[in-house]
């Protein structure tokens, strides 16, 4: 009885230090969203969340890493009750956030003076550019993203990242859509942070959580002008791949066949394996590629066009070349024909299927050119 009594004791005296544990002011979640120009500059939207059940939080304090910064604003964004005649709700306003800064070897530490404080939860947005995330090397730049830095914990992060409309970014096409007003009018801000980028649709997207005060998070990769400045080496290695391993089937084709009409036939039929799976490759390209080079108002239109021209084309190299020897060697030599077809068709599509995956890593060409085949 009197263990139970001190055990009962015990967890009353812990009652007030897991209550202020769990309702800490200023627990945070961080939302960025980076864009890179080509001249290695990045423009950083940070949204940043901080919980104020107390409302006490009347400063604040970030450090940034990095160097070379422009600050283009700093807003808070709180809810205002309305009332009606009948009902009464919740609307939102925008606040300018006055700060200061001190500048450290590698970082600046900012200083927030919120102006609502009067909030369950601070809602803050931090527009700025630094050049200080990127490094050029050759026509291909090399960037790491490092998050801000808090006095708190951070629940939960998330990175998205692009590029201006003529650059390539490493691991997914990209699409920038500028947000056309974070707030329209209600308070003095400049034209930067009205055209803040938004990232709709990144594929670049990394998140975390649980980062203790202090900590930042990385996010690394690779832009280019083009997807060939990224990719070259790839590129000549895949050539040099296809290349030996058609060599080393035309010379098992003469070596291994001795019969002269059978190896005419095999011959052919390989040729036209090798044209049909460099057509369905190329299909598969421009299917994943078509809201880049026509839009996305004529795509679905010309994506099913490219399918049942595929098609076509295809039943007409599967049929023709077989016939066509059979006519003249056999029906033998047409099934010997047709055989080294399927067989060619099937080992290049194998090997380019490897291949684009190593050239778009994130956006295998073959698997998503079939989801769009299959939704068509």
């Amino acid at each position: 009885m009197k263990k139970l009594f001190s055990i009962l004791l015990l967890m009353l005296l812990l009652i007030p230090f897991t209550t202020a544990l769990a309702w800490e002011p200023g627990f945070q979640t961080h939302d960025y969203y980076v864009v890179y120009d080509g001249e290695g500059e990045a423009a950083v939207l940070a949204q940043i969340t901080l919980d104020n059940y107390d409302d006490n939080l009347d400063t604040i304090e970030f450090e940034i890493p990095g160097q070379d910064f422009r600050i283009i604003s700093v807003v808070q964004k709180y809810s205002i009750e309305d009332e009606g005649e009948d009902y009464w709700y919740y609307d939102w306003d925008f606040a300018n956030v006055d700060y200061e800064i001190e500048e450290l070897s590698e970082s600046i530490l900012m200083t927030l003076n919120i102006p609502e404080e009067d909030q369950e939860s601070i809602y803050l947005y931090i527009y700025y550019k630094s050049e200080s995330y990127a490094e050029q090397r050759g026509d291909v730049f090399n960037f790491d993203f490092e998050s801000i830095m808090s006095e708190s914990d951070i629940h939960s992060m998330s990175v998205s990242v692009d590029v201006v409309e003529d650059l390539y970014l490493q691991g997914g096409s990209t699409e920038t859509d500028y947000r056309s007003n974070l707030a329209a009018g209600t308070f003095d801000i400049s034209e930067e942070m009205a055209y803040a980028p938004y990232m709709k649709n990144s594929n670049f997207i990394e998140s975390t959580g649980a980062l203790d005060p202090h900590e930042s998070f990385h996010v690394t990769g690779k832009y280019a002008n083009s997807w060939f400045a990224i990719n070259w080496w790839k590129v000549i290695l895949g050539i040099f791949f296809v290349g030996a391993v058609l060599l080393a089937a035309v010379y098992g084709i003469k070596t291994g066949i001795k019969e002269k009409k059978m190896k005419k036939s095999v011959l052919f039929g390989s040729i036209f394996g090798l044209v049909l799976s460099l057509l369905w490759l190329v299909v598969a390209y421009l299917l994943t590629n078509l809201h880049n080079l026509i839009g996305y108002r004529y795509d679905d239109i010309f994506a099913l066009f490219f399918v049942l021209i595929t098609i076509l084309i295809s039943l007409l190299l599967l049929a023709i070349p077989p016939i066509l020897i059979g006519m003249k060697y056999g029906f033998k030599q047409g099934i010997w024909c047709l055989i080294s077809l399927i067989i060619t068709l099937t080992i290049l599509l194998v090997i380019g299927a490897i291949l684009f995956t190593m050239l778009f890593s994130s956006q295998p060409v073959f698997a998503t050119a079939i989801a769009e085949a299959v939704a068509i």
